[in-house]
């Protein structure tokens, strides 16, 4: 097969998305999108059908005849004109629908939404993604339309905008930053900086973080409202600290583009409990425990899974 020939790569499309097992709401919205970003083939492949509810049978199925539709006329027409834009663009698509089958994806109440996506959010989408032409840029813009199929919303033009103005370089200096973070913050020491001062300044003004002058934001965990521990999220788990007093930790903050594009990134969930253990010297026990959800929103303190830190003979910080 080869590699640069987009009638191929769309082929291979129809395959992915063939074996995806995307469906319901979400798969309705990935057709929407694909008919939208790669051409007007719907209007292509109607006649072919008996009426519009044959159609939505066939997009709910994850049915590719769209795409197969697309690869036998659109995208012939793109080879013949070399327009790598649209080239780009379909290699976009492609991972976006790789990010949607992929087996971490999970499909929830909000994916089952009735809300589609904004025909102009798809415009400045189209028009940042075509200039795409690197693997991992199309990885990023895939996994931008993937967030986007899933919830509406997710990211806002501002959003894009700043995504598009990113170097690969601040790309991969963000990726690394995030790795440690809860909820809009992500963890940093001035002591040990996981990264340079200038990469961090290049990262405000990229408008994906707060606070790089001076020592940075300081962060305080909230209380259990059971013992009345300090406690940070990690994931699925608690850090626990067993102490009265507070605690602060270092870092900076995310900006509203930086917090949309960090839930695309992975959380170093290991690294982040050593920083934090690291990070609090002073308290005598540390602890990872479950947690016990008790609405969307709400959550308190499980059992203990594991000691991430015991007290030392004689040491009382309670």
């Amino acid at each position: 097969m080869n590699n640069d020939d987009p009638l191929d790569k769309t082929t291979e499309i129809s395959g992915e998305l063939t074996e995806s097992g995307i469906k319901g709401k979400t798969n309705l919205r990935a057709l929407a999108a694909i008919d939208r970003l790669l051409g007007n083939v719907l209007d292509y492949f109607n006649p072919r059908l008996e009426d519009k509810a044959r159609v939505e049978r066939a997009i709910t199925d994850g049915k590719v005849l769209i795409i197969e539709a697309l690869a036998q006329d659109r995208v012939r027409e793109v080879g013949r004109s070399r327009d790598y834009k649209e080239i780009n663009t379909i290699e976009v698509v492609r991972e976006s629908i790789k990010e949607l089958a992929a087996p971490t994806a999970t499909n929830n109440a909000s994916d089952e939404t009735d809300v589609e996506i904004d025909p102009d959010w798809l415009n400045y989408f189209e028009s940042y993604s075509e200039k795409a032409s690197t693997t991992n840029m199309r990885s990023f813009w895939g996994r931008i339309l993937s967030g986007e199929i899933r919830r509406p919303g997710s990211f806002s033009l501002t959003t894009l905008r700043v995504a598009s103005e990113l170097t690969q370089q601040t790309a991969k200096d963000f990726q690394e930053l995030v790795k440690l973070r809860m909820d809009g913050f992500v963890f940093s020491s001035e002591k040990e900086p996981r990264l340079g001062f200038d990469a961090l300044m290049q990262l405000q003004a990229a408008g994906l973080i707060q606070g790089v002058e001076g020592t940075g934001v300081i962060g305080t965990p909230p209380t259990t409202d059971g013992e009345k521990y300090p406690a940070v999220m990690v994931q699925s788990k608690v850090v626990l600290f067993h102490t009265k007093h507070d605690i602060a930790f270092s870092g900076y903050i995310l900006s509203a583009a930086g917090e949309e594009l960090a839930a695309l990134l992975p959380i170093d969930a290991q690294g982040t409990i050593d920083f934090l253990v690291k990070s609090a010297p002073k308290v005598a026990k540390i602890t990872l425990n479950e947690i016990r959800l008790l609405s969307d929103d709400e959550w308190e303190v499980g059992g203990e899974i594991a000691i991430l830190k015991s007290p030392k003979p004689k040491d009382d910080d309670n």
